[in-house]
């Protein structure tokens, strides 16, 4: 009864007093905000928090699956938000060449296009674009355009194409088609933490080419010098 009573306490403090921060609720053990409902009709006091009184017999079964399914269905959309948040940073205004000093940026990983599973998002959408579709070796284009991942170090957003210079001399364009999540990248939120990369190709892995597959960096593409570490983006629209 003691535990089921502070989970009703919990739940009403994180939907009613802390604005329901969704970046807290993700970190935290989901398990420990849902009622459990099989021990509802244990404890039926009527609950008094911030000056509004809670009646416990007004908390049915239904009630129950409702709160917890919210709780639920607000978390996984956590990446909703992210995505949201992403496309409204201050871009970058159109001409503008982001530099990169760091060194080691040659690692020039992938993504399947597949895990972009958000259907309202941006970046899904644009995978949907009529002129978007994969080549011969599995990198995804948009209009003879490579698709890549960049992070919020550039401020652009999804759909904006860019210029992508290399220290080995080649440059070629893409359409940013994913922003890499703040988590994911360093303090500048500019490189990959785990493998240092600055940008990554979106691909349809079942046909990318085997062995970018095998090393795990598009810069073995045998059709393009994707060679050299990256040293500049810069961006061509708005």
């Amino acid at each position: 009864m003691v535990k089921l009573f502070f989970q009703l306490v919990t739940i009403y403090l994180i939907l009613h007093i802390a604005n329901f921060d969704i970046e807290k609720i993700n970190d935290r053990n989901i398990e420990e905000l849902l009622i459990d409902k099989e021990n509802v009709e244990e404890f039926r006091p009527n609950m008094k928090l911030n000056n509004s009184v809670v009646d416990i017999e007004d908390v049915d079964n239904d009630n129950i699956n409702n709160i917890n399914d919210n709780i639920q269905a607000d978390t996984n959309n956590k990446d909703d938000a992210n995505d949201n948040k992403n496309n409204s940073c201050n871009l970058t205004s159109r001409g503008t060449t982001k530099l990169i000093t760091k060194k080691n940026t040659s690692m020039k990983t992938y993504m399947d296009y597949r895990a972009i599973t958000n259907k309202t998002s941006a970046q899904y959408k644009l995978q949907q674009n009529s002129g978007v579709y994969t080549d011969s070796e599995g990198f995804r284009k948009m209009n003879e355009n490579f698709m890549i991942a960049i992070g919020n170090y550039f401020e652009a957003k999804v759909g904006q194409l860019v210029e992508v210079e290399l220290s080995s001399g080649g440059k070629f364009k893409a359409v940013v088609a994913d922003i890499k999540n703040d988590i994911h990248t360093d303090e500048e939120n500019l490189q990959h933490i785990k493998d240092g990369s600055v940008l990554e190709f979106v691909v349809d892995k079942a046909t990318l080419n085997s062995i970018i597959r095998k090393m795990g960096d598009c810069s073995y593409s045998k059709e393009n010098n994707f060679k050299g570490n990256v040293i500049s983006i810069k961006i061509l629209d708005i």
